[in-house]
C-alpha cells in the first residue's frame, strides 16, 4: 500500500479502503454513549498518573471533551481511557 502524502497529521487521518464493500460503507461512526456503557479494554496496559488525570480534568472542565474515545463493537475502549476516567470523575453522563 503506498504511503500517503502530507504531514504526519494528514497521514494519521488517512483511512485506507480495502475492498469495494468497505468503499460503500462508513469506516467510522461518531455517536455519544453513556459513560457507564463502555469500559477499558481487558488487555489495556497503559496506566495514567493522578497528575495526568488532574490536568485532563482541568482541561475538560474548561473546554469540554475535545477528543473522541475509540471503542470496539463490544464497548471496550481502544483509545481514550483517560478521557473516560475523567468524564466519570466530573459527572458527565455521555461522551
Amino acid at each position: 500500500m503506498p504511503r500517503p502524502e502530507g504531514n504526519a497529521r494528514e497521514r494519521h487521518a488517512t483511512a485506507y479502503v480495502v475492498d469495494e464493500q468497505q468503499r460503500n460503507s462508513p469506516l467510522l461512526e461518531v455517536v455519544y454513549l453513556g459513560v457507564e456503557s463502555i469500559r477499558p479494554h481487558p488487555n489495556a496496559a497503559h496506566l495514567h498518573s493522578n497528575s495526568q488525570l488532574r490536568r485532563l480534568q482541568r482541561s475538560m472542565r474548561a473546554f469540554g471533551v475535545l477528543r473522541p474515545v475509540l471503542i470496539d463493537v463490544d464497548g471496550n475502549i481502544i483509545d481514550g481511557v483517560a478521557i473516560w476516567l475523567v468524564a466519570k470523575r466530573v459527572g458527565l453522563d455521555t461522551i
